[in-house]
């Protein structure tokens, strides 16, 4: 008897229907494991690279005190990347970012996309926000006008 059990399930040409089922929900659940890992990757990439261009802007603010000279982040939505250049220089620039292939640069409302300081204090030319975002979510940092204090604000959906 158990010759036979065993030489039937061995010599079967197709897939029940309950296999079929079953491979089906094991896939099922895989999926679902799966997919929300994808859209946090995503929502990770897109807040380290906020939190990178909040860090640059800084850096630039710090330098325009520390160098007493003015400097700005200038960004560069075809190709998106921004950069960090001396203002009164024809120098290239002290910094270049590129950002990752899935986050874009979605608005920025700075006048000419540059976002200025002045020294001697490294007060910004103006208020601004730039949008990054990435597939359907999007991330808001805003400079804030005389303090320049950089804010990044909590991942929304599009």
């Amino acid at each position: 008897m158990l010759s036979y059990l065993l030489s039937s399930m061995f010599n079967k040409k197709g897939v029940t229907l309950i296999e079929l089922i079953i491979f089906l929900a094991v896939l099922l659940i895989l999926a679902s494991i799966i997919a929300p890992s994808v859209e946090s990757v995503k929502k990770r990439s897109l807040m380290s690279a906020a939190q990178q261009l909040k860090s640059d802007i800084r850096y630039a603010q710090k330098l325009a005190i520390k160098d007493t000279s003015p400097y700005e982040v200038s960004f560069f939505k075809q190709e998106n990347q921004y950069g960090i250049y001396a203002t009164n220089a024809d120098k290239p620039p002290i910094k270049r970012v590129f950002l990752p292939k899935d986050v874009t640069i979605k608005f920025i409302n700075a006048s000419n996309n540059v976002i200025g300081f002045a020294s001697p204090i490294g007060t910004v030319s103006g208020a601004c926000t730039i949008t990054l975002a990435c597939d359907h979510y999007a991330v808001d940092i805003t400079v804030a006008v005389g303090s320049g204090r950089v804010k990044v604000y909590d991942i929304k959906k599009q």
